[in-house]
């Protein structure tokens, strides 16, 4: 992410000692995701990796990734790194040198995920897999906060300028873009957990349930992100 866009979340949590900035779970639903659509074994390019987490993650599943980010740490256990703006993904990466791209919490950062969506497009080989996750700004506690206050959760002036959330991307919306970008069997699922405690979060597991209802990919937690995978045309 470039200077403007980078706003990570201190939550305390780490994996094999770098730090994780996606919600609770968020990074386990993702990487069963992936094995759902693709064995372990690829190269994975982690674009907007952030501390390294999800790819060292990746790496004990069994891939082999490449983390790219601005800010990616080179402490990362024997991982390569590219230290890269992702919105200049296409000027770093050659056309259609990688199986598999995983996109972790980025999109909701980016002003145009439209060209970013065709960038991943051209760098993955053809019949390669993406596989992304964002808020999920159409869950039931995000839909019930959006009738309430206008505002969805996640989407707001403080998490604007804290998170650097500034574009949320419903399914239907990413879903478009994914298509218009070239992509086909496209499938959503959700994952991880809000993080609430007490009467909120037992109101929270109720809603969870709509939440899932209809995915194609496994679905775990109480899907407070969205995760999306997709295919490029073999040929």
């Amino acid at each position: 992410m470039n200077a403007e866009m980078r706003h990570r979340t201190d939550t305390g949590r780490a994996y094999a000692g770098a730090t994780m900035h996606a919600a609770p779970g968020t990074h386990e639903a993702a990487l069963e995701a992936l094995r759902h659509v693709v064995p372990p074994g690829a190269r994975v390019l982690d674009v907007g990796a952030g501390s390294g987490a999800f790819s060292l993650r990746l790496r004990d599943a069994g891939w082999c990734p490449i983390a790219l980010d601005a800010t990616v740490s080179a402490e990362l256990d024997g991982i390569r790194f590219i230290e890269s703006d992702v919105a200049a993904l296409s000027s770093v990466i050659e056309p259609e040198s990688f199986p598999v791209v995983v996109v972790i919490e980025t999109m909701e950062h980016l002003p145009n995920p439209s060209k970013f969506l065709r960038d991943c497009y051209e760098v993955l080989e053809p019949g390669g897999v993406l596989l992304l996750t964002t808020p999920n700004v159409l869950h039931p506690y995000s839909k019930i906060k959006y009738v309430l206050k206008g505002k969805y959760w996640l989407f707001d002036e403080i998490a604007y300028w804290s998170t650097g959330h500034i574009t949320p991307l419903p399914e239907w919306l990413l879903r478009e873009h994914l298509k218009r970008a070239g992509f086909i069997a496209i499938r959503w699922g959700t994952g991880g957990y809000f993080g609430a405690t007490g009467i909120r979060r037992a109101a929270i597991r109720l809603l969870s349930a709509a939440a899932r209802r209809g995915a194609q990919l496994p679905s775990t937690g109480e899907g407070v992100v969205l995760i999306m995978a997709a295919q490029k045309p073999a040929g």
